[in-house]
């Protein structure tokens, strides 16, 4: 195993941690400055699916996160929007960084884009982990990407979802491959075994994961392409964990945003409430 894949691996371990000072504030925020920062976000939207008022439960929820929606599900799920296009630096209070180089994770300025166009978002590049702070008993992801530099069959930009205390790591490769990981490293598991799945320059995709009982659906545009129902064991020992993105090898682009939907685990519920 390569020192890179150590150290992305061993990142994983690591409890919540703020995001590096090149995107956010120095210090891990408290949950009263969470709860400040969410109450005074500009365009916040928070509401029930069943259009109810909120209870006491799900109004702490939602004063913990700092996301620009916050939708309550009929069925107890919990859906948060983050739109990096805004570049409100509260945003990414929600959200832990960690990558090898300084600045592989920073908001875009001047006039960077694509060839023909200049964007607003959240730039990623070469290696990584971008994961949200809460624990989710199982969570689905959706991603809004623009990519500036296209990706080789073996380069790694995916959505995922890190339990078993970071050592398990299950998603999907933009859309089109189930991944089970060990630190940045596909196992023979994925499903297909081998990744044709590229991305070409200046392209936009929406892409990500949904994770339902224990199966793993990879997702282009909302619609499943593959699935781990046939592989029992891709899921194995599942639990309460982090969701978000880890890539790896010749990737850069725009993070326009992300939607995480699931459910919060019970005792990180407990914590915030």
């Amino acid at each position: 195993m390569s020192v890179t894949t150590i150290l992305l691996f061993a990142s994983l371990l690591i409890p919540f941690q703020p995001v590096p000072t090149e995107v956010t504030a120095a210090s891990t925020p408290s949950i009263d400055a969470l709860h400040a920062s969410a109450a005074f976000l500009p365009h916040k939207r928070v509401y029930r699916e069943d259009g109810e008022a909120l209870t006491d439960e799900q109004q702490a929820i939602a004063d913990s996160f700092v996301a620009n929606e916050i939708c309550f599900k009929e069925n107890g799920a919990v859906s948060l929007k983050y739109n990096f296009e805004s570049k409100e630096e509260e945003l990414l209070e929600d959200w832990q960084a960690r990558t090898k180089r300084k600045n592989a994770v920073r908001w875009s300025h001047g006039y960077e884009g694509s060839t023909t166009t200049v964007e607003n978002g959240l730039i990623i590049s070469d290696s990584g982990s971008f994961l949200h702070r809460a624990n989710w008993k199982s969570a689905s992801i959706a991603l809004d990407y623009l990519s500036t530099s296209g990706t080789r069959p073996q380069d790694l930009l995916a959505t995922v979802f890190v339990y078993d205390k970071g050592k398990r790591v299950v998603g999907s490769h933009l859309g089109e491959q189930c991944v089970q990981l060990r630190g940045v490293r596909r196992t023979k598991e994925c499903i297909p075994r081998k990744n044709t799945a590229t991305v070409s320059h200046n392209r936009r995709i929406r892409f990500g994961h949904k994770l339902e009982k224990g199966v793993v659906h990879a997702q282009r545009d909302g619609s499943t392409t593959v699935d781990s129902g046939k592989s029992p064991k891709f899921t194995k020992k599942l639990g309460p964990g982090k969701a978000g993105l880890l890539w790896n090898g010749r990737i850069q682009g725009f993070v326009f945003s992300i939607t995480i939907e699931g459910h919060l685990d019970p005792k990180w519920i407990e914590a915030v409430k």
